[in-house]
């Protein structure tokens, strides 16, 4: 694991059951960053992910094949990851 986790200047995060991110506070602040999303499992109808800051940098994916992974540019210091996991009526169980 890089040093980077370790530095208290890192802005953290964390997705439930995901490992833990870290975006560089200068990095956020200076202008862009990368994020990748993934999703594995199954059962999964809809995922939607922030693509930049508020509520505009929205995009919705419905009926993903999984597993499913997206690499997005984020722009601004506001802009924040956030995925959203819908499951389907199996509760996330694989169909048979």
């Amino acid at each position: 694991m890089s040093d980077r986790w370790n530095d208290p200047g890192v802005l953290r995060g964390a997705v439930s059951g995901a490992e833990a991110f870290s975006l560089p506070a200068v990095d956020a602040a200076a202008g862009s960053f990368e994020v990748e999303y993934l999703v594995t499992g199954a059962g999964v109808s809809e995922i939607s992910y922030a693509t930049g800051p508020g509520d505009a940098g929205e995009e919705v994916v419905e009926g993903p094949r999984l597993p499913w992974r997206i690499s997005v540019r984020m722009t601004g210091a506001e802009a924040v990851p956030v995925l959203s996991v819908t499951l389907g009526e199996d509760g996330g169980g694989s169909r048979a």
